[in-house]
């Protein structure tokens, strides 16, 4: 499978998916992977309906993704994988799916989370989670879209004191 981006943002799929993420990366599928969002039928139709023009849409529990990503059937598929949460990209990338970097685009602020940017607000565990996955090799590149300029995520955590 051909992971052109991996992106956290629980949104997921909304206008700038559609109109500029799944154009410049060239996409022909995009995976929505989370546990919870596969379980819900009518949060799972209103994404699968979302797609743009020329790219299907699938949201899938992590078993499952996990299962596609190592069937060779699928190998030369061109795919942009949502997130809902950083504890999830962890989870698949526990599973032994790679990718080189994780997109941080949009978490919103709610309660027990600080802001860390603009469009990207943490949990203490959450940025322990972000920490992690770099040590798992990944890069970290927060931007909305792809005209903003790369933050680096990790510099921006160390500095924030955390509730």
């Amino acid at each position: 499978m051909d992971i052109r981006l991996a992106r956290v943002d629980d949104r997921l799929i909304h206008g700038q998916i559609t109109t500029v993420w799944s154009k410049r990366t060239n996409v022909s599928r995009i995976i929505v992977v989370d546990d919870l969002v596969a379980k819900d039928v009518l949060r799972k139709a209103l994404l699968e309906q979302a797609a743009p023009p020329g790219v299907n849409v699938h949201v899938l529990n992590v078993d499952r993704f996990v299962k596609i990503y190592n069937n060779p059937k699928y190998e030369q598929d061109r795919v942009l994988i949502l997130f809902e949460n950083v504890k999830t990209a962890k989870k698949v990338l526990e599973e032994g799916v790679k990718f080189g970097e994780l997109n941080i685009g949009g978490v919103s602020f709610k309660n027990g989370r600080t802001t860390i940017t603009n469009a990207v607000s943490l949990s203490k565990e959450e940025a322990n989670i972000l920490k992690d996955i770099v040590d798992m090799g990944v890069t970290l590149d927060s931007r909305v879209v792809t005209t903003d300029t790369r933050v680096d995520l990790l510099n921006v955590i160390d500095k924030i004191e955390f509730k």
